[in-house]
């Protein structure tokens, strides 16, 4: 076994080779070959240490934030319902807007037909009696 201190100056085996295979007993007060006596960190340095007032409040902003999380999402699922609503209505509307333009282009259109005939005198072979009473508009539902 060789001593893996063996280049430390300060090594308690004096950088000896101990390849007979016998380990020198250490004492309890002797650090490890090969460890420090003083490391980069202590170990039992509390400054970073975050106290149970400290958790609390981490806790009441972590749970603040999920009741924030909660509201948005009622508000998006309120504005998606508002937005499907829209949607149907301005459809509708539209369909509705759509079939009020044929009614009329049709009423338009047998208007056209009537002063036709009205205005081809009675040796016109395109005259036709003129109707007792003039059409009515039907009434479309609305959607």
């Amino acid at each position: 076994v060789r001593c893996l201190c063996q280049e430390m100056p300060e090594c308690p085996d004096g950088g000896a080779n101990t390849d007979t295979g016998e380990e020198e007993p250490r004492g309890m007060d002797e650090p490890p070959s090969g460890v420090e006596e003083e490391s980069e960190f202590d170990v039992y340095d509390f400054s970073e240490f975050q106290g149970p007032s400290e958790m609390g409040k981490q806790h009441q902003k972590i749970d603040g934030l999920q009741k924030e999380v909660e509201n948005l999402k009622a508000a998006l699922a309120k504005r998606d319902k508002r937005l499907d609503v829209l949607t149907k209505n301005i459809s509708c509307l539209f369909k509705t807007a759509k079939l009020e333009l044929e009614r009329k282009d049709k009423l338009i259109a047998d208007l056209q037909q009537q002063l036709l005939r009205h205005d081809s005198g009675p040796g016109d072979p395109r005259a036709a009696p003129w109707p007792s009473q003039p059409p009515q508009a039907k009434r479309g539902r609305i959607l």
